[in-house]
């Protein structure tokens, strides 16, 4: 019985092309095709959407900044422009760190001033946040990153960012009136991570990631405040222990 090479037969009876010829020239014009893999659904729409790799509007990461968006960095390595509050902190390459005294209620803060960033926070504008976290120890402690003044003035201005209290870790929004949170599970907040909140303006949502997944999301249908305020850290001990806050790295961004 002779052997039949499945690869070196005819496409048909009218059409001489080999199988693996055919196989061949499919690839090579799939390479080719730059739309290939874009339809709903596919990998790289899927890509494209969440911003991995694609340069959208937002796609805010060191290599992708443009003359179309007013941008903050910071990695702590001066504090001016930053204000202290509650316990203290100890500022090395390239973060700083929050500590929180062993005794319940104890806190340290940091923020920037009201006036700090003139008009930055902009909510007609698309913004972007982003910064690196860990806590030495998630239990008995509170935690929080967010764009906007510390949690005591949350009552009258917006703020959006992460809370981590009572061992849930939580996407929050404020609009100076109400607080509206989504839980956020099987995170790690000892370990450091990066934490990304992206204000889509048109749309009306806020998405947050977290080391590029997208965990949340939380719309809103009005939104007021009343100060321009940068970032906010802050670490709160709710136990006997001492709590430590790291923060390595922020970065901020609003379109023009």
């Amino acid at each position: 019985m002779a052997i039949v090479t499945w690869g070196l037969l005819d496409k048909s009876l009218v059409d001489s092309e080999k199988i693996e010829e055919a196989i061949a020239r499919l690839i090579d014009e799939h390479n080719e095709d730059e739309s290939a893999h874009l339809g709903e659904g596919q990998s790289l729409q899927s890509h494209k959407a969440s911003e991995v790799i694609d340069h959208l509007v937002r796609s805010i990461v060191a290599d992708k900044f443009s003359d179309k968006q007013m941008f903050y960095r910071s990695t702590f390595e001066s504090l001016d422009g930053w204000e202290f509050l509650g316990d203290y902190y100890y500022h090395a390459w390239p973060g700083i760190t929050l500590h929180a005294k062993p005794a319940p209620g104890s806190y340290s803060m940091i923020h920037t001033d009201s006036s700090g960033i003139p008009d930055f926070f902009d909510i007609s504008k698309n913004l972007f946040f982003q910064f690196s976290a860990s806590v030495d120890n998630s239990v008995d402690v509170k935690w929080y990153g967010v764009w906007g003044p510390d949690e005591g003035s949350w009552g009258g201005e917006s703020a959006f960012g992460f809370l981590y209290e009572n061992g849930v870790l939580k996407a929050i929004r404020h609009d100076g009136s109400s607080l509206y949170t989504s839980n956020i599970a099987g995170v790690d907040v000892d370990k450091p991570h990066i934490y990304r909140v992206v204000m889509d303006s048109p749309n009306k949502n806020i998405k947050y990631y977290i080391d590029g997944v997208l965990k949340a999301t939380l719309e809103w249908e009005t939104w007021t405040y009343s100060e321009n305020r940068g970032p906010t850290f802050c670490v709160i001990r709710e136990g006997a222990n001492l709590r430590r806050l790291r923060v390595q790295e922020v970065l901020m961004a609003r379109d023009i």
